[in-house]
C-alpha cells in the first residue's frame, strides 16, 4: 500500500470512530454520523490545509453512505450588498429521519496551561487560537448561521429546504502539561476526548532522558490514532533534530517504545496567547 493510500485509509477510519473533542453543546447535537469506510476510496490532498483535507475525508464518508445525501459543502452565504457573512460546512439530507443537517466540522488541538496568575488557559500549537475563543465563535457565530434570514431565503431559494437543524462534529486532541498532576477541564470538551501530554524543550532531559530518536507525526495525521502500521511509516529522526525544529514551533512526536505522541514546544510558548 502506498503512503497515500495508507494515510488515507487511517484518516478516514479516524473519522469513523475516533472520540469526539466536543459533545453536545447548548442546542446543537454532536452529530451522531452513522459513517462506515468505504472499500475503494479516492485519494485525499495531503498538501492542502487541515481543516479542507478532513472536509475532503467526511465528503467521501457522506457519498459513500446509504443513509445520507451531501446537498452541499462549503455554502457561501452573503447579504444584500454581497457581502459574505458566513459559510456552511456542509448540508447533508438523512434519509432515515428526514431531518437536513447543517454541519459544522473542526479539527482542533489545545494545550491546557496554568499561566502566571494560575488561571488555566487552552493555546493551539499556535497560541493565536485558543479554545475559549473558538468556543465563543462556534456558538455565537458558526452553529447560527441557519438561523440567519439570509440563510433561509438562499436554502429554500437554491434547494427548497425550509426546515435545518444544526450539529456539529469537533475533533481532536487535549494536551496536558507532562508531570502535571491535574487533569485539565476545558469547557464543552468532552471527558471521554482523546488526551496526551506536552512538554517545553527545557523539560526533555527530566522525562526523556534516554531517547535517541523518534518519529515525528506529519500534521495530516495528528488527529489519527496511531497504529503499528502508520507508525511504521513514519520518519525516525534523531532527538537533537527534533529540538533543532522545536525552538522554532512545537513539534508532534511519538514515542517509538510506548506508541504515545507528544508535543515538544519552544521554550517561550505561548507567547502570544492572551
Amino acid at each position: 500500500m502506498c503512503i497515500e493510500d495508507l494515510y488515507t485509509t487511517h484518516l478516514l477510519r479516524s473519522l469513523c470512530s475516533a472520540p469526539l473533542l466536543v459533545a453536545d453543546l447548548v442546542g446543537v447535537p454532536a452529530w451522531d454520523a452513522d459513517l462506515v469506510v468505504p472499500s475503494v476510496v479516492p485519494k485525499l490532498n495531503f498538501e492542502q490545509k487541515l481543516g479542507h483535507l478532513y472536509e475532503d475525508a467526511l465528503e467521501i464518508l457522506i457519498r459513500a453512505s446509504d443513509r445520507y445525501e451531501l446537498v452541499a459543502k462549503n455554502l457561501q452565504v452573503s447579504d444584500a450588498s454581497g457581502r459574505t457573512i458566513g459559510e456552511i460546512d456542509f448540508l447533508v439530507g438523512d434519509s432515515r429521519s428526514g431531518i437536513v443537517w447543517h454541519l459544522e466540522l473542526a479539527v482542533k488541538f489545545y494545550l491546557a496551561f496554568l499561566d502566571g496568575k494560575g488561571t488555566e488557559r487552552y493555546p493551539g500549537p499556535d497560541p493565536r487560537d485558543n479554545w475559549i475563543n473558538k468556543l465563543k465563535h462556534l456558538q455565537e457565530r458558526q452553529l447560527r448561521l441557519s438561523e440567519q434570514p439570509e440563510t433561509r431565503e438562499l436554502l429554500e431559494g437554491r434547494f427548497g429546504i425550509r426546515n435545518v437543524m444544526t450539529a456539529q462534529r469537533v475533533y481532536g486532541i487535549l494536551f496536558d502539561q507532562i508531570g502535571s498532576s491535574r487533569e485539565s477541564r476545558p469547557p464543552a470538551v468532552c471527558r471521554s476526548c482523546r488526551r496526551a501530554k506536552w512538554l517545553y524543550l527545557k523539560q526533555w532531559e527530566s522525562f526523556y532522558p534516554s531517547l535517541e530518536a523518534v518519529r515525528i507525526v506529519p500534521k495530516c495525521l495528528w488527529p489519527v490514532e496511531m497504529s503499528d502500521e502508520l507508525m511504521g511509516s513514519l520518519v525516525v529522526v534523531p532527538v537533537e533534530e527534533l529540538k533543532r525544529q522545536a525552538r522554532e514551533r512545537c513539534i508532534l512526536f511519538c514515542d517509538q517504545a510506548s506508541g504515545d505522541v507528544a508535543f515538544l514546544v519552544p521554550d517561550d510558548w505561548p507567547q502570544l496567547s492572551d
